[in-house]
């Protein structure tokens, strides 16, 4: 072999060698990009699993499901004794002005007469008997009683002299009634008087309670 193909051997030599160099390069450029490429990636999800835990990941716990049991637990709890006596006295409160309510109504009523004159089986609007006055004051509240003593005899509750209330309708004699004011008197159409007065309750012989 002459020196000058010694020579281009060589020079072919040098080339295949860089050339080789080169395609060993170029083969190793993109696996470190890849490699960077990579380590970026996993860099990124282990910060958001830092951040944001999956459910049943490795190393994290699975999210606890005890907050909507307790909230399921206060819903269906049963109430407290003290919520349910509570609730009760103020139901028994509010039932109490309703019936002084009701009952001042039908005083007033009863009391706007005043002065009226008697007449035997009247019922207003200016002349009254004892049962005529009872029967139209608690008409005004949406009780319906009988215009005679003995048909509100079978009204309502029975009430002994000593449990008598403001309003109950009592008899001081089976053939005379009125409305009890407390104190000892009662509103009625007297016969005796000619008119509707406020006397004193003389006798008893029973008494009615509507409310």
């Amino acid at each position: 072999m002459s020196s000058t193909e010694k020579l281009y051997d060589l020079s072919a030599t040098d080339d295949t060698s860089a050339w080789n160099t080169h395609e060993i390069r170029s083969h190793r450029a993109p696996r470190r990009h890849v490699s960077r490429r990579f380590i970026v990636a996993v860099a990124a999800v282990m910060a958001v699993t830092t951040v944001l835990p999956l459910e049943g990941s490795v190393g994290v716990p699975p999210v606890s499901s005890e907050a909507p049991v307790a909230a399921q637990a206060v819903v269906v709890s049963p109430i407290p004794e003290r919520v349910i006596s509570v609730s009760r006295n103020l139901t028994r409160k509010t039932a109490a002005p309703t019936r002084t309510k009701r009952i001042t109504k039908v005083i007033n009523y009863a009391m706007a007469q005043r002065g009226d004159r008697y007449r035997y089986g009247a019922a207003g609007p200016s002349k009254w008997d004892c049962s005529g006055l009872v029967m139209m004051s608690y008409r005004q509240i949406g009780i319906k009683l009988p215009h005679y003593t003995g048909g509100i005899q079978k009204k309502g509750t029975k009430v002994s002299k000593k449990n008598l209330k403001r309003g109950d309708i009592i008899f001081p004699q089976r053939g005379h009634v009125g409305i009890y004011l407390g104190n000892g008197k009662m509103v009625a159409a007297s016969s005796g008087k000619g008119k509707v007065v406020v006397q004193k309750v003389y006798g008893f012989y029973t008494a009615r309670r509507m409310i």
